[in-house]
């Protein structure tokens, strides 16, 4: 029987280790940006059954070079609060962390907790006690002159520690009680007295496998530490002779880990003179545009020009670097309706929708609100056959009479361009087009969060080379929705060698595919994409087609499709010579009109393909479509994927070709649910391993929904007797 405080008189405390023994922890913790690995020691100084003090000593070292040790003295105590049982306790640490930069820091850390058998609750505060410490001598910050230079000022940066606390939140989920997991959410704030406000959330799950073991997962994200993810193990050796049972109940709470920092947490702070001036030694000077201004002015910060004509000429003048800064403005396209040409070395165009940084990133002038940049009469802003570097940075291009903004090298131009913050919305054509054409011309471009929506045109976002041309495109968080073509559009042709990568491409609602990516001509392109998604669009949501006499490699990982009018996502090699190596991983497909995944080749291509990790379901026609026709040569493995719910055809097999037709699907897979048959196959006499699946039943497939024609055959022994993801 549990004895309450209050209720009646408890047991005296005891050095006896008569309930609670000393144990020791290992946690091996593997981070996306660095490894721990801790031993925390906990021993009980003084107990009776609903009570403890106890010491807690730990070390932690860090792959980063960080390394900390931490004292701690804690108490807790077995009571009831609301009719339920919990441990509640208290503790303070002393810490000593040497940082990844070789300096030593000391702090005090208290902390208290509410550790139920259903909810938990933990607080921490951190204070402390040194000072700053020096890390080295850096520019870092900068200011504006009356003529429009920037003074970079070079200081020395130190390491500050920072005052902080968390407060977390946990429950324990039902269900799972010979493995009890438990799930925590928490928030962390560290800056309090300094110039920085290190804000962030932290997220935990953890699951006990045994009385020794515990895994864990923790995500967390703040505003200086961007995101880290944590993948633990924790292993617990009793100090002592006989076999170590943990305790029951809410006992078992007595010696749960502190949950704490495990850093004291520090941070670079930095204070800085010279002028700016570009990698090729000319001096940076800015052009300031505000179109609010009745009188127009000189492009000086405090004088800006009021319109984008003055500006585009200020370009030219004079031995220096020119970027041009368009403020907010009246947010009217008032004496922004001419457009403007970029076609200057160095050139940069930046709105006042992002802070105003220098070329190193360091900032002159926070941000407000993005200008509005128009032409009524052609594209709002054009680039031409020059060689140059472009910077564009957090503009509206919308509306305008062709397209939003336009990148072109022609004649062997060589141009690189960085595009950030563009919203590139209704133009009657593209919204945003970048476009290499002969003379060995190359485009070099990285360009991130980008919005183009109902333009008219090709496609919201169009890339194009051809002829004997080079494209290297990065494109990360674009949104391109509701226009009338294609949402994003790389046409990858000619000679030349082209790279296209993209992250987080959100495409819906367009007329044609949501993503289409062609190569063309005898090109050599390689073609990577992650976390991408496609929803509603009148043709395929990701389309990937290789012609002629192309080479590429194709990678896809972490790809959505849902609602798309034809095929989910089609994967094609039409062409003679054409070779095409694709790795598709973690595809979602779901209710496309046609079929969820189509995977073929055609007219003498060569499509080399495997498929894991992926679910394809509720399609109105096949789910899985492998087909090799016309002198063409498929070769298709699928391994840890499921294809189920399809109206018609979980998985048609389609050999029509006097080349090779290869479908290896001997690999963990679920193939069922197909309205007619889950095994369609027109094979001509060839053979298909199928087996190690699961296809709604043990023993394999039923009958009744395996349809083979021309002859072949398709093994499914041996078959799964489960469904592998259930």
């Amino acid at each position: 029987m549990l004895v309450y405080a209050g209720s009646a008189p408890a047991d005296p405390l005891s050095t006896d280790p008569q309930f609670y023994k000393p144990v020791i922890d290992f946690n091996a913790r593997l981070g996306n940006q660095r490894d721990i690995l801790r031993v925390e020691m906990q021993t009980p100084l003084a107990q009776n059954r609903d009570q403890m003090i106890f010491s807690d000593i730990r070390t932690v070292w860090g792959s980063d070079s960080g390394h900390e040790l931490n004292f701690g003295l804690g108490y807790r105590q077995v009571t009831e609060v609301m009719g339920e049982d919990y441990v509640l306790g208290g503790y303070g640490f002393y810490d000593r962390r040497t940082s990844q930069f070789g300096n030593d820091f000391s702090q005090w850390t208290i902390g208290a907790e509410a550790l139920g058998e259903k909810y938990r609750f933990r607080t921490n505060f951190y204070e402390p006690i040194s000072g700053s410490k020096l890390i080295s001598d850096t520019p870092d910050s900068a200011s504006l002159t009356p003529e429009g230079f920037v003074l970079v000022n070079p200081g020395i940066t130190r390491e500050v520690p920072l005052r902080g606390f968390d407060v977390e939140a946990g429950f324990r989920i039902p269900y799972l009680q010979d493995y009890p997991t438990w799930l925590h959410a928490s928030y962390y704030n560290f800056g309090q007295g300094e110039d920085v406000d290190l804000d962030g959330v932290r997220l935990r799950a953890e699951t006990d496998v045994s009385d020794h073991i515990r895994l864990g997962y923790e995500y967390s994200h703040d505003n200086i530490r961007n995101t880290n993810h944590f993948f633990d193990v924790r292993l617990r050796i009793p100090l002592q002779q006989e076999k170590y049972t943990r305790p029951k109940g809410i006992y078992r709470y007595m010696q749960e880990p502190i949950v704490r920092d495990i850093d004291v947490v520090t941070n670079p702070k930095a204070q800085a003179s010279k002028t700016e001036k570009n990698k090729n030694g000319k001096t940076e000077q800015y052009i300031f545009v505000d179109n609010s201004l009745t009188a127009n002015g000189d492009g000086t910060p405090n004088n800006p020009y009021n319109n984008l004509i003055d500006a585009q000429t200020a370009l030219s003048n004079g031995n220096t670097s020119k970027t041009i800064y368009v403020r907010q403005g009246n947010g009217t396209a008032s004496n922004m309706n001419t457009g403007i040409t970029m076609d200057f070395a160095g050139a940069r165009l930046v709105g006042s929708g992002v802070d105003l940084e220098t070329r190193a990133g360091v900032f002159i002038e926070a941000a407000t609100t993005s200008p509005v940049i128009t032409n009524t009469s052609g594209d709002a802003a054009y680039t031409d056959n020059k060689n140059y570097t472009l910077t564009l940075s957090n503009n509206d291009t919308s509306f305008n009479d062709r397209r939003g903004t336009y990148i072109r090298a022609y004649n062997g131009a060589d141009v690189s361009v960085s595009a950030s913050g563009l919203t590139a919305n209704g133009n009657t054509s593209e919204g945003v087009r970048f476009e290499a054409g002969g003379g060995n011309s190359t485009i070099t471009a990285s360009v991130q969060n980008i919005t183009t929506n109902g333009n008219g045109g090709v496609a919201g976002f169009y890339i194009v080379g051809a002829s004997n041309t080079s494209l290297d495109i990065t494109a990360n968080s674009v949104q391109s929705q509701q226009n009338s073509g294609h949402g994003v559009y790389a046409q990858l042709g000619g000679t030349g060698n082209h790279v296209f990568t993209a992250d987080d491409i959100s495409t819906a609602l367009n007329g044609n595919d949501g993503m289409r990516l062609d190569t063309q001509d005898s090109a050599t392109s390689i073609i990577t994409t992650t976390n991408t998604s496609s929803a509603n669009n009148g043709d395929d949501g990701l389309n990937i087609t290789s012609r002629a006499d192309t080479e590429v490699t194709v990678s896809i990982s972490n790809h959505t499709s849902s609602y798309d009018g034809q095929q989910g996502v089609d994967v094609t090699a039409d062409g003679t010579s054409t070779v095409m190596i694709a790795t598709l991983d973690q595809l979602f497909i779901d209710h496309a009109a046609n079929s969820g995944l189509f995977l073929r080749s055609r007219s003498g291509g060569t499509l080399n393909a495997t498929l894991s990790d992926s679910k394809i379901s509720d399609n109105a026609a096949t789910g899985l479509f492998i087909e090799a026709a016309g002198n063409g040569n498929t070769d298709v493995s699928v391994t840890n994927t499921d294809v189920i719910n399809s109206a018609s055809l979980s998985l048609y097999l389609l050999n029509n070709t006097s080349g090779i037709f290869n479908a290896n699907l001997n690999g963990n897979n679920g193939f069922l649910g197909g309205g007619t048959y889950d095994i369609f196959a027109n094979l001509n006499g060839l053979t298909v391993d199928a087996g190690n699946n699961w296809w709604g039943q043990a023993g394999g497939p039923d009958p009744a929904k395996v349809s083979l024609i021309s002859g072949g055959s398709v093994i499914t022994a041996p078959a799964l007797g489960s469904n592998p993801r259930p």
